[in-house]
């Protein structure tokens, strides 16, 4: 059944002399009564507050899904903007298993393997918030440092008995593992693990 959304003329009742207010009132109900049931004004009336409390609805999901941006403080606002900014550093990695073993054997360093997956948050907050943070980067100068997409190299993920991302493997460079944090760690922690592990 479809809605017909025009409205519907109310027909004027044939009066006839004499004709009481009720014998009216009863001619005009019956007449709305003969109308399709599409049409009837409860029908309408539902339709319409249905339409009212999707469009509530809808609105909210909209203002969940996209909060309104926090008001700049005026002090911002005035505040100059600097024409160079200086870039962030971060850890220098090696995305080569066996290229990290060559860098760790010429140096003489021990090997941190970040083993990672393009899907992870936890590897992708850890890529963006704590490798940049200063002590991490002073702690990592220590080692060659590897990232591994465990996805890419299962062979490395099943040898070193990967179960959980972001995990760390310190190892020799001989691949030897020494330790290991499986797990996200927040940049303090990070820096601690790789002091603890010199």
């Amino acid at each position: 059944m479809q809605f017909d959304p025009t409205p519907l003329p109310v027909p004027a009742p044939d009066e006839k002399p004499g004709q009481s207010d009720a014998q009216l009132l009863q001619q005009l109900e019956a007449e709305l009564d003969a109308r399709p049931a599409s049409q009837s004004p409860a029908v309408v009336v539902a339709f319409a507050l249905s339409c009212v409390a999707c469009v509530g609805v809808f609105g909210m999901m909209l203002k969940r899904a996209h909060p309104p941006a926090p008001p700049v403080a005026s002090a911002l606002a005035a505040a100059p903007i600097p024409t160079s900014a200086p870039a962030p550093a971060w850890v220098s990695w090696t995305f080569n298993f066996e290229d990290g073993q060559n860098l760790a054997r010429a140096s003489g360093k021990k090997m941190v393997v970040a083993f990672y997956a393009d899907w992870c948050p936890s590897c992708r907050w850890m890529g963006s918030s704590v490798y940049s943070r200063p002590e991490v980067q002073g702690e990592a100068a220590s080692f060659e440092m590897v990232k591994v997409n465990s996805d890419a190299r299962p062979d490395l993920a099943k040898r070193y008995n990967i179960r959980v991302l972001p995990s760390f493997v310190w190892m020799n460079a001989e691949s030897d593992e020494i330790g290991r944090h499986d797990g996200f760690l927040p940049a303090p922690e990070v820096a601690q693990w790789l002091r603890n592990n010199r």
